[in-house]
């Protein structure tokens, strides 16, 4: 009981951490947020009318880069003497867990600026807007846990950012399918039931990234 609760303030203080980290560094995250809104700005400039298909296609494209650009960075600042203090202040599980939940925050603040940007200047073509959100959170879930282990991987690699990008395609393409099919179907308002499997099937791409990072993550932060 004691260990579980020892572990539980170290992952609040590892988030709090990172949240301090990110407010000394606002340009950065500016930076994100204004790729998204201008990207957002871009098509529609370019499209005017954005059509449902269009709007699905613009969302997760917008998404997947600035994901990967935001957790691309997480362990950037994990080298030298805060590398030693960082592995002895936590197990490998709870560093990875207070990354991990981060970056899903991040990447909830980047869904709600982009998806406000899109339904002003794009409408909403959405039939049922719930959904489409629950959908995002599931699929950021599962974002965030393959790229915090694929940007360790990378820092393994001198944080080689073509490394990034190479292990990400492979892993993310097929979450995004599925996360574009579930957006097709809030879009279309279809039965609930209609999308039942594509969501097991998201829930459980979800929990086997998230074991694999889990599992692999050890060898990575004590190598």
């Amino acid at each position: 009981m004691n260990t579980t609760l020892g572990s539980l303030r170290t992952l609040l203080s590892l988030i709090k951490f990172e949240l301090r980290s990110e407010w000394r560094q606002q340009n950065v995250l500016a930076g994100i947020f204004l790729y998204a809104a201008t990207a957002v700005f871009v098509a529609y400039m370019t499209f005017r009318i954005l059509p449902g298909p269009t709007w699905v296609a613009v969302y997760w494209l917008i998404m997947l880069f600035s994901s990967t650009h935001a957790i691309g960075r997480s362990f950037g600042s994990s080298s030298g003497v805060r590398l030693l203090f960082e592995q002895s202040l936590a197990a490998p599980g709870v560093y990875l867990a207070s990354k991990i939940m981060y970056n899903i925050f991040l990447l909830v603040l980047i869904h709600l600026l982009t998806c406000l940007c899109m339904l002003v200047w794009g409408g909403n073509p959405f039939q049922d807007l719930v959904r489409f959100s629950w959908v995002a959170v599931v699929g950021h879930i599962g974002l965030s846990g393959a790229l915090t282990l694929i940007a360790a991987i990378s820092r393994k690699a001198s944080g080689q950012a073509t490394l990034m990008v190479v292990l990400s395609f492979p892993v993310v393409m097929p979450l995004m399918l599925l996360l574009i099919r579930l957006s097709m179907h809030a879009l279309d308002g279809l039965n609930p039931e209609a999308g039942q499997t594509y969501m097991l099937q998201l829930l459980a791409l979800d929990l086997l990234i998230l074991s694999t990072a889990f599992l692999l993550f050890p060898y990575l932060w004590r190598d």
